[in-house]
């Protein structure tokens, strides 16, 4: 038949474009859509959010917040705030460190048992001064204990011998325990991660926290200087809590009060030596 070679072309062309199609054309024309939808969708989020589209609005919204990190020129922003806060923080320790280590990697590296026994007894003389006592035991020094490093006993006993000090300023008196020695007991120190699975992974903390409990004696005012003198930018031990009791009674025939702190205190230490302001 005369028509029988253009019908079966014609079907074959047919064929072939419909198959192109299903395999080529309607894929991408399914993806077109989808990016159609998705970019209607974004464009809806954007114009509902609180975000500009307009770029020099988002120009400027960027330059504030960059004025908020590192301040306008007339006020630090919340970087120096955040170095000047760990400077702070870190201040007990790095008054005693950088004159005899000159730096806090140099202490971590270089601090020996020898350190430690010669400012434990240096300690232990200021006490007899006083005529009180402490050994390590007393004061909970783990210094049998292989898994505390060198340099840990010595800030913890640096930071009971800066409270014992500041309580000597106040004229305040301790309580004492047992054997007579005072009543003042490190806690276990507390590390502070940069991450909730940094203990896990065996990273180092960025921050340890160093807590002693103690328990001292005297009238309310030398109590609130205590407590005036413990946050002291240059040797930074906060109270952290504290229960205060008072008892009255008669001095000379005159009412006086005496007061009795309980208290957990803390000083703080940087593995990584903190930025100084210039």
């Amino acid at each position: 038949m005369p028509y029988r070679l253009p019908t079966i072309i014609l079907l074959s062309t047919l064929i072939l474009a419909v198959a192109a199609y299903s395999l080529l054309l309607r894929p991408r024309q399914q993806s077109l859509d989808k990016a159609k939808k998705e970019l209607a969708s974004l464009e809806q989020r954007l114009n509902t959010a609180k975000w500009p589209a307009d770029a020099n609005a988002l120009r400027q919204l960027l330059e504030q917040q960059n004025q908020l990190l590192d301040g306008d020129g007339t006020q630090p922003g919340a970087l120096v705030r955040n170095r000047q806060a760990f400077q702070q923080a870190s201040s007990l320790f790095t008054a005693r460190i950088l004159p005899r280590y000159q730096s806090h990697d140099k202490f971590l590296q270089s601090v020996s048992r020898i350190d430690y026994q010669e400012f434990l007894a240096a300690f232990q003389n200021l006490l007899q001064q006083d005529k009180v006592t402490a050994d390590a035991t007393s004061l909970n020094l783990p210094e049998d204990s292989a898994d505390t490093p060198t340099y840990q006993l010595l800030l913890q006993l640096w930071t009971v011998e800066t409270l014992w000090q500041t309580c000597r300023e106040t004229g305040l008196q301790p309580l004492k325990g047992k054997n007579g020695h005072i009543n003042m007991a490190l806690l276990a120190p507390v590390p502070y991660f940069d991450t909730p699975t940094a203990a896990q992974d065996n990273q180092n903390p960025y921050l340890l926290e160093f807590p002693v409990l103690f328990s001292v004696q005297g009238t309310p005012e030398q109590i609130s200087a205590l407590a005036d003198k413990l946050p002291r930018p240059e040797s930074f031990l906060p109270l952290r809590h504290f229960t205060l009791s008072t008892t009255p009674r008669l001095v000379q025939g005159q009412l006086a009060v005496q007061a009795q702190l309980d208290a957990i205190c803390s000083a703080f230490f940087l593995p990584e030596e903190p930025d100084h302001d210039e």
